[in-house]
């Protein structure tokens, strides 16, 4: 449900680096929405880490 409201409202693009620079990071937008996730479901990163994905390995994400 969260890719599909950030699809239609770019949700993630309302997070900025405090240097307002533009991250050279892929698939950002699916790291910080498993940290969302996580965090409002209060699941733990662990949940929602996977290691076959480079943007939800769990220390990337934490």
């Amino acid at each position: 449900m969260l890719l599909e409201v950030n699809q239609q409202l770019n949700l993630t693009r309302s997070f900025n680096h405090l240097s307002d620079k533009d991250t050279k990071m892929n698939d950002l937008d699916i790291s910080l929405l498993a940290v969302l996730l996580s965090e409002s479901c209060n699941i733990g990163f662990s949940l929602v880490s996977k290691e076959g994905f480079d943007s939800l390995k769990y220390d990337w994400i934490v």
